[in-house]
């Protein structure tokens, strides 16, 4: 199947770039990352919507915030695969109307400990800081190798 070397256009006709991802309806592939999509649509309403949308972003590893679609976003460095990332969230949650879960791992694949730590500990751990914020909409995306 062919990959196109651009990435999948955004509203903005501007591209998103990081992993290839099968299109399947299409039969074509894209190269894409989920969360910067969902990062630049959510800036994107946020500078429609003027104080109405406000992006707060978790990582294990914070991303350059001087470059988009990074900058503009609240960054906390966390990881979610611990019982102090899980308290550190649920703080972080407080008074939040929704959480985008996004975060897997598909490698290393020889490490199945650490994948397990990330795909279900860590989703266990964002579902559970979710509840205990009285976070009312939870949105979580996983892939079938996860």
């Amino acid at each position: 199947m062919p990959k196109p070397t651009e990435g999948l256009p955004l509203d903005d006709g501007t591209h998103t770039d990081s992993i290839d991802q099968p299109a399947s309806d299409r039969g074509h592939w894209f190269h894409f990352n989920v969360g910067t999509v969902v990062l630049r649509r959510l800036q994107q309403a946020a500078g429609d919507h003027p104080g109405s949308v406000e992006v707060v972003g978790f990582a294990r590893r914070l991303p350059d915030t001087t470059q988009a679609p990074y900058a503009g976003c609240e960054w906390h460095a966390l990881d979610i695969g611990t019982d102090e990332g899980r308290a550190a969230l649920t703080a972080a949650l407080e008074g939040v109307d929704a959480v985008v879960h996004l975060a897997w791992a598909i490698q290393p694949n020889r490490n199945e400990g650490a994948m397990h730590r990330t795909n279900v500990t860590g989703t266990a751990n964002a579902l559970q800081a979710t509840a205990d914020a009285s976070v009312r909409h939870f949105v979580c995306a996983s892939l079938v190798g996860a």
